[in-house]
């Protein structure tokens, strides 16, 4: 009883509250403050700061949208700042919504810099060029500075054609850190609903069944996975 009534009021008690109020001040002040953030550039600025803390260990992040409000922009842009901008870093652009040849136009664009290059300036250059002035000069530092950023391994554009289920993505990302062991790898899918796991299932439950393998899928888990119903 005397346990009993000494248990309830340590967990009752306004003591308990101030006493994790003063370990988590304690915490904050002693913690090792050192950014392990990524670096992002100037236009992302903002979500530099909301992505600040520590990417040392595995982080999962999901985003979300309504069709054709710019998700797959947004990822080109967030891959090319990601490895622009960090020499560390491995960035996989995974596509299996568009093909390839779809969005390197995009990524040429925003490799370009000045914001004014459009996607069918890149593609269709012969109809754009006694249009837009210096297209040619543009277009290719564009191109050129997509093209330095891979040979650096710092930038892997796949998408649908090499495949489209968590196993391969578990190889591709295997691959780039047995590659280079001493950079972080960053692993963007576009898009995660059109994933080839879990086929014939209720989409309700293969959501379910993905969200499950995102989060937990490692080598480790790999063979477990691979029994999921």
């Amino acid at each position: 009883q005397e346990l009993s009534r000494k248990h309830d009021t340590d967990t009752m008690s306004t003591d308990e509250v101030l006493s994790a109020i003063d370990e988590q001040r304690e915490l904050e002040e002693t913690q090792d403050q050192r950014d392990a953030g990524f670096e992002l550039g100037p236009d992302l600025t903002n979500l530099r700061e909301w992505l600040r803390g520590s990417w040392s260990a595995d982080v999962f992040m999901a985003i979300g949208g309504s069709p054709n409000v710019g998700k797959t922009a947004y990822m080109c842009k967030l891959a090319y700042c990601l490895a622009a901008y960090n020499e560390d870093v491995v960035v996989i652009f995974h596509t299996i919504d568009d093909t390839r040849e779809q969005v390197l136009p995009r990524f040429v664009c925003i490799a370009n810099g000045d914001c004014t290059l459009t996607m069918n300036q890149v593609r269709t250059p012969d109809y754009w060029r006694d249009k837009v002035d210096q297209l040619d000069k543009r277009r290719n530092t564009g191109y050129e500075s997509l093209r330095q950023l891979v040979l650096a391994g710092r930038l892997i554009i796949k998408d649908i054609n090499h495949g489209q289920s968590l196993v391969f993505a578990e190889n591709l990302i295997q691959f780039y850190q047995d590659r280079w062991p001493d950079k972080r790898v960053v692993y963007l899918l576009d898009n995660f609903h059109l994933l080839s796991d879990f086929p014939g299932k209720d989409e309700r439950i293969r959501y379910k069944q993905l969200s499950k393998g995102c989060l937990l899928y490692t080598s480790d888990a790999a063979d477990e996975l691979d029994g999921v119903d």
